[in-house]
């Protein structure tokens, strides 16, 4: 199973509010990466300078693996010009903030990411100048639309901010964002065909990567909420269009 270590200010302390912000967006990047919905763990954790080793249990291992060498490979991109189609503008964002945080100016690069494969190294990369100012250039296309994904639902957990995984025929896995409201929906549609929808964000090549959810529709079964309680609760959602003209005109959009 693979590993992340994040190494910061080696030879020094390294300031608590850098260390774990950083380490906060390191996980926003890797959730960004990550197919199914990831609880990450701290498998090691040493002072002096900071290191910690980021993990994830065994249930997601091959989901996790997946997400640490597309982050590895896309900072090695960077590092040669070029930028990596896997990073989504989650994964963008989330990476442009932990640069930031970790920023050394002028002086010797501050952190290190280490790919750490059955308790051996595999490859490191500093976060120097190069590549935080290749990060800062990347102003990644983030379009917002309303419409509506049809998919297998992969993923969920509640326990980290009602979060989703949607696989859809064809593409990549989409992330799934959710009210309290939707959670027993989500939870009960585990591995079933829906139908969600709400505020999709597509990417510079029209792929959905994310939706902020405000419906579930069951496409396999009985459906456990139906579309017309869901425009009931928000009766400007379809900005004046029939309901029914509405779904016609955004199913299978996405």
């Amino acid at each position: 199973m693979a590993s992340l270590e994040f190494e910061m200010d080696r030879g020094q302390p390294a300031p608590a509010s850098d260390f774990f912000m950083a380490g906060s967006e390191l996980v926003r990047a890797l959730d960004g990466l990550a197919d199914e919905v990831v609880d990450w763990t701290i498998a090691d954790l040493r002072v002096g300078s900071a290191v910690a080793t980021l993990d994830a249990d065994e249930l997601h291992a091959a989901v996790a693996d997946k997400a640490v060498l597309e982050l590895m490979a896309g900072l090695r991109a960077l590092l040669q010009g070029s930028r990596s189609k896997a990073w989504n503008p989650e994964v963008v964002q989330g990476m442009k903030a932990f640069a930031r945080l970790v920023d050394p100016g002028d002086a010797m690069p501050r952190a290190t990411l280490t790919h750490i494969q059955g308790g051996r190294a595999i490859e490191s990369v500093a976060i120097d100048k190069l590549l935080i100012s290749g990060l800062s250039e990347w102003k990644p296309v983030d379009r917002l639309f309303r419409g509506s994904v049809i998919g297998r639902i992969v993923g969920v957990n509640v326990a980290r901010g009602n979060r989703a995984s949607l696989r859809p025929k064809i593409g990549r896995v989409v992330h799934v964002r959710f009210t309290d409201e939707l959670a027993n929906v989500m939870k009960d549609a585990l591995y079933g065909q829906v139908e969600v929808f709400g505020t999709l964000r597509r990417d510079e090549n029209d792929d959905v990567f994310h939706i902020s959810a405000d419906g579930v529709n069951v496409v396999e079964g009985q459906s456990a909420l139906t579309w017309d309680k869901v425009f009931g609760s928000d009766p400007d959602f379809t900005g004046g269009v029939p309901v029914d003209r509405y779904l016609e005109e955004s199913r299978g959009k996405a």
